[in-house]
């Protein structure tokens, strides 16, 4: 998913003689604290509410235009880098441009964490899994190898470093629900189950177990 294909504009830019008042009242109508500045059609940056909000109302933003800052990404840019700013950062909008530097919208956190959680896998019907491993033992290869070998196989897989203890987590995501059989082979190739959402048959089949005896104990 490209920047371009992400664009809102519902957000109106403001232009150098807009007046500080009215810029904040901007912001705090589309609920954000960054909000675009154009000179014509060129993208000079965004001013945010915080370096506003001590500055004379009566101002224009012409007399600020030193506190603008430059974040932005290309129309062409993948999304990611958008969701990096917005991390980095802390913005609620990202400004999008292109080739000659004219803004062509914004992209909204709010899009951008849809986004992220649709290329998660967030929205999938499937169990998930949760490996904890040194980074040497990453092998996303072998791990598909495994979940196949159970008559499944791996619809997403996201990792990242724990930065406490440098330690590799990778979270697999699951075409189906059971799990046990696959839980079972990741633990007999040594791998550190940390987590699992989904369903797990052995332990469904001792609490059924469980309840029967407890119902003839009680009988």
């Amino acid at each position: 998913m490209f920047c371009d294909q992400l664009i809102s504009s519902e957000i109106t830019p403001v232009n150098l003689n807009y007046r500080v008042e009215q810029t904040l009242h901007l912001m705090d109508e589309y609920h954000i604290r960054q909000i675009p500045v154009i000179d014509g059609d060129a993208f000079l940056g965004m001013v945010s509410e915080d370096d506003l909000l001590d500055v004379d109302s009566d101002k224009r933003i012409v007399e600020v235009v030193h506190k603008l800052i430059g974040f932005k990404v290309k129309t062409t840019d993948f999304f990611l880098l958008a969701v990096k700013l917005v991390y980095l950062y802390d913005l609620d909008i990202v400004p999008v441009v292109n080739d000659k530097l004219v803004l062509e919208g914004v992209l909204t956190k709010q899009t951008l964490f849809k986004y992220l959680a649709e290329m998660s896998g967030a929205g999938s019907n499937g169990a998930t899994v949760l490996l904890e491993m040194e980074q040497i033992d990453f092998n996303p290869p072998l791990f598909n190898r495994l979940v196949e070998s159970n008559d499944a196989f791996i619809t997403h897989l996201n990792s990242w470093s724990d930065p406490g203890t440098n330690r590799l987590h990778v979270l697999i995501q699951i075409n189906k629900q059971e799990v046990s059989d696959i839980l079972a082979t990741f633990q007999r190739y040594d791998f550190n189950v940390r987590h699992f959402a989904g369903e797990e048959l052995y332990t469904n089949e001792l609490q059924t177990n469980f309840n029967q005896l407890m119902h003839y104990l009680n009988m």
